[in-house]
């Protein structure tokens, strides 16, 4: 008498979709299950800081070990005003594009000094927005 075994080969593992859940809680799952788990962090202004944005693969089954990738949402792309009272609107322009921003000059002509902006120094602003100065 010979006895045998024979293999059913890998278990799969049924693959849950994490997207729009917290990312900690995702990633604990999915390492629990058995998964190796990446994180890719990027800006979004419509998904909430920490929330899975994206997940690859969604679902389906995979193998113990296989690698579950997450896109999650650091949140909006926020950075602080300068201020910029007090300079001439060439280099108050210059600094705000330097820090990520718009400008938008209200009396565009010569090179008054800036004695208003909005929003005001401090503030913080969506990069790539626009930031109004003007000499009143």
């Amino acid at each position: 008498v010979v006895d045998l075994a024979v293999s059913k080969g890998k278990k799969p593992i049924e693959v849950v979709d994490y997207t729009g859940k917290p990312a900690d809680d995702a990633k604990k799952a999915l390492e629990k299950a058995g998964f190796k788990v990446e994180v890719a962090s990027v800006f979004s202004d419509d998904v909430a800081k920490g929330i899975v944005m994206e997940q690859s693969p969604r679902d389906g089954t995979k193998f113990k070990n296989d690698t579950i990738t997450l896109k999650v949402s650091k949140g909006q792309d926020l950075v602080v005003v300068p201020k910029v009272i007090g300079l001439k609107r060439i280099k108050a322009t210059e600094v705000l594009k330097a820090a990520g921003f718009q400008v938008q000059a209200f009396l565009p002509g010569g090179n008054y000094t800036v004695q208003s902006q909005s929003p005001a120094e401090g503030k913080k602003a969506k990069r790539g927005s626009t930031v109004n100065i003007s000499s009143f």
